[in-house]
């Protein structure tokens, strides 16, 4: 987005410089590893997929050969359409054609507007989407321990920290919940770190926490296939969809 002096406008300054360097790490391998089978298994071939809130444009890799579009608000990130994504119709009326498949992957948790835009965003993809369009939405769960709400771990880029059926809750109020997919279990295991009462971030454990995180896991390339198939597996528990990372849900517009 630019201003009415034609500035660009960083809308998150820590968001942008976080996403413009940040490597492949096993979270996103296994997140974009199990929506590629979704997107494989419930597009059309040739069907437009579209992104909100497409951040770096890994998307547009790891969909590479699908028909995508990503969006975003931040033009420092160089995402195929600016717009606010939390303007649905807005972004609908700029698009090619109607989409087969829509995708908000770790996005609703950072609205400014909390619970009010997440509302905003649910009920303009309803609106605003054929039926039947399939929507693909992720959301935190143990990533930075979410699910646990602690007070002592809040991430101030996340404004909203919901446990997975208050997830559904929401998200059930304007879409069909087809099913529900755990992202990533390993990459859990950092995480649990933050437990010990005297975790500090610029402390000694938060540097052993970002060395296995960022360091150690990107460097065991066989805990990819892993954490995909424990994914698979933990999601075929009852219950165990509140056991990753972060929470697939597989929707459609009614």
């Amino acid at each position: 987005m630019f201003d009415e002096n034609g500035s660009m406008v960083v809308y998150s300054p820590y968001l942008v410089q976080r996403l413009q360097h940040q490597g492949e790490d096993l979270y996103a391998w296994v997140k974009w590893s199990i929506v590629r089978e979704w997107i494989a298994r419930t597009c059309p071939e040739g069907g437009l997929v579209l992104e909100l809130g497409s951040g770096s444009g890994s998307g547009r890799h790891w969909l590479s050969g699908v028909n995508y579009i990503g969006v975003d608000r931040e033009a420092a990130l160089r995402p195929d359409l600016v717009h606010d994504v939390r303007d649905i119709e807005g972004i609908a009326r700029r698009l090619p054609g109607a989409p087969r498949a829509v995708l908000i992957l770790d996005v609703l948790e950072h609205f400014e507007g909390k619970l009010a835009d997440i509302h905003r965003v649910l009920s303009g993809v309803a609106r605003s989407f054929i039926p039947g369009t399939r929507i693909l939405i992720s959301v935190p769960q143990w990533y930075r321990l979410d699910t646990l709400g602690l007070s002592r771990l809040h991430y101030p880029e996340h404004k909203v920290r919901l446990r997975h059926h208050e997830w559904a809750r929401v998200i059930d109020s304007y879409v069909s919940i087809d099913d529900t997919q755990p992202l990533g279990v390993l990459s859990v295991i950092p995480y649990l770190i933050m437990l010990w009462p005297w975790y500090y971030e610029n402390g000694r454990s938060g540097r052993l926490f970002h060395w296995i995180r960022d360091r150690l896991m990107p460097r065991l390339p066989f805990l990819r296939p892993l954490d995909c198939a424990l994914s698979r597996f933990i999601g075929s528990l009852p219950g165990g969809t509140c056991f990753g990372n972060s929470l697939l849900f597989v929707c459609r517009v009614r």
